[in-house]
């Protein structure tokens, strides 16, 4: 793959850290509640509007209602951001305090290789080494596709090198993968060890993603990891699901997805996914998913059903929804009491929360699974050149949870 072999890095001395560290023998300077990170592979040729998602998101992190009240110190929260843009270059952008009043710092660096795992694990241990915090958060923005991707310019970068990288900078509270199609087991359990929670889209992430104006003012309140990352949820379902159907799911009021009044939905406005385009996210316990994980790989005997309605995307067999096919996998067994019960609640403790939009498949549950091998369906993927002979190489193989299919 080519992902660990830059040597790349970011220059320091472009970029120092905002706040001076004390003086020799002087006070330590009070750690942060929250450092977030950042880290935006948002060079593509092929897909260039998605490097203004990411001017998008900044503009939106720091747009925080004049009337909400802004952190108790300077340094409460520090934001560190590196971005990779097709036409505009590479940024580092930090700040520590009230954006509204305080500002930040964007400095041009030199063009990265955001693939690179040496260039994140080198970007992440800078960062934290500079930024003393009680919690962390990395969100990875991109282009992702499940346990093998945040794919750039035709490379990858896999989900186990960067979990590496994250481990080696000391681990985190909350991991955010803000890319598509990232919420599948084998791309959680990677981060068993190294983070608390997870958040991922289970089916395409659309353009408003998880960055919202109340992120930062959750960050100043001091929320826990798990608030933040069920806040997460809220505020991308907030941002994604119009408010009057946000208000009739609330009400438990049923929404027919066939209701022709949801046309009005269906534009070509990318900041409402509602309609034809379907979205989801959740918040993942890493160690519940682990749990579960290590819950299926010991009854081999539960054969999982991989029918193309249970595929993320009915076009690439490849993503299937964990739920449907162990469920229907069980059904072929006369639906043992015990053992839907037992793969119920191991599912139930995978989750913190899940938000979905009222047109979500009824297939579509939660978490996906990768089907391994890579069945001959995929071929024609492979041989028609698409991004997905670099994302999906037959050679890769990966202990999955079930037996071979």
């Amino acid at each position: 793959m080519g992902a660990g072999a830059s040597q790349q890095h970011p220059p320091a001395d472009r970029h120092p850290s905002q706040r001076p560290a004390p003086a020799a023998g002087g006070p330590a300077a009070e750690p942060a509640d929250w450092s977030v990170i950042f880290y935006w592979a948002t060079d593509h040729v092929e897909t260039a509007n998605i490097e203004t998602g990411a001017w998008r998101d900044l503009a939106k992190l720091t747009g925080v209602d004049r009337g909400v009240k802004g952190p108790t110190r300077r340094g409460a929260v520090t934001v560190d951001i590196l971005m990779d843009l097709y036409s505009t270059g590479a940024y580092r952008v930090s700040f520590d305090g009230d954006p509204r009043k305080d500002g930040f710092l964007c400095r041009r660096i030199e063009e990265p290789d955001m693939t690179s795992a040496a260039l994140l694990a080198r970007y992440l241990a800078e960062v934290v080494a500079a930024r003393p915090a009680r919690h962390r958060m990395i969100v990875f923005g991109g282009h992702g596709c499940a346990w093998l991707s945040l794919a750039e310019e035709g490379h990858v970068i896999s989900i186990k090198d960067m979990a590496a990288a994250v481990k080696a900078a000391g681990g985190c509270d909350v991991v955010a993968l803000d890319a598509c199609l990232m919420g599948c087991l084998e791309c959680a359990c990677e981060f068993s060890g190294v983070a608390k929670y997870v958040t991922a889209c289970e089916n395409y992430c659309p353009w408003n993603g998880i960055v919202t104006p109340k992120l930062l003012p959750a960050l100043w309140a001091n929320a826990s990891p798990a608030e933040l990352a069920k806040g997460l949820v809220a505020g991308f379902m907030a941002a994604n699901v119009p408010p009057d159907l946000q208000k009739q799911l609330a009400e438990g009021k049923p929404l027919d997805k066939n209701d022709e009044s949801l046309g009005k939905y269906r534009t070509d406005d990318p900041t409402v996914v509602v309609g034809d385009s379907a979205c989801d996210i959740m918040a993942l316990d890493v160690e519940g998913c682990m749990r579960l994980y290590k819950w299926l790989q010991e009854r081999p005997h539960i054969k999982p059903v991989f029918d193309t309605d249970a595929a993320v995307d009915s076009s690439w067999p490849v993503l299937f929804d964990l739920t449907t096919v162990v469920r229907r996998g069980l059904a072929a067994l006369g639906d043992p009491a015990e053992e839907v019960k037992a793969f119920e609640e191991a599912s139930a403790k995978a989750y913190v929360a899940r938000g979905a939009s009222p047109n979500t498949p009824d297939t579509l549950k939660g978490l996906s699974v990768v089907r391994w091998p890579l069945g001959p369906d995929v071929q024609p993927w492979l041989d028609g050149g698409h991004d997905i002979n670099l994302t999906y190489p037959t050679s890769v193989t990966y202990p999955a949870p079930f037996a071979a299919s």
